[in-house]
């Protein structure tokens, strides 16, 4: 139970982050168009209020990511999954990095409408935004492969137990058998031996008739 927890809270985590890079890819290509010096100052204000908007989003998306009261993409602390019945059978997931606005080094204040070059740096700081936010899908994606592998093997330690279980008791059950029909053979021969002592006096008055 406690290894499904895991992957369950790190599905919630992958699912958060993963929203987040498909709001950078539509960011990204809106401020590419504003890169251009086809673009109007009052053009590029619009991708502007249409960054910010995005941004509110990304920002909402990381308080609402959440496990049990935990926030999981804002930069928390090292949570530590519990996967065995060891105390030191754990596995520790180092703390993923704050993925806000502020976390991934994003502003909108930093668009200059009149400026193409501006847009164009921008669009750089969201690509690396977006590699930030991969590193971190890959590391839950390691760690989630990581957990399913104990998984599999708590689930074979938990058959080889309980095949080793129904060994003993098939054995225990054999040997009850065995006990039984020794009991039952030894019952009858008991019997037989009365049955015969029974016999022997009255074969003897017989002869004297």
């Amino acid at each position: 139970a406690n290894i499904a927890d895991a992957k369950n809270l790190l599905a919630v985590a992958e699912s958060g982050m993963g929203r987040i890079n498909d709001i950078l890819v539509q960011m990204r290509n809106k401020v590419q168009a504003g890169g251009s010096d086809t673009m109007g100052a009052e053009e590029r204000q619009a991708i502007s209020d249409q960054v910010t908007a995005y941004l509110a989003q990304i920002d909402d998306l990381v308080s609402q990511t959440k496990w049990n009261g935990t926030a999981l993409i804002g930069g928390s602390s090292n949570l530590v999954f519990q996967t065995g019945a060891d105390s030191g059978d754990s596995v520790t997931m180092t703390a993923i990095a704050n993925l806000n606005s502020t976390g991934l080094s994003l502003s909108a204040s930093s668009l200059d409408t009149s400026s193409s070059a501006s847009f164009r740096t921008f669009m750089a700081a969201i690509e690396t935004a977006m590699g930030k936010v991969n590193a971190e899908l890959a590391k839950v994606g390691a760690l989630t492969g990581r957990l399913s592998f104990k998984e599999d093997q708590v689930a074979a330690a938990q058959i080889n137990v309980e095949a080793a279980y129904n060994r003993i008791m098939n054995a225990n059950m054999a040997e009850e058998q065995v006990n039984a029909s020794k009991y039952q053979i030894l019952q009858q021969t008991a019997t037989a031996m009365l049955a015969q002592a029974n016999a022997a006096p009255q074969f003897l008055l017989s002869l004297f008739r």
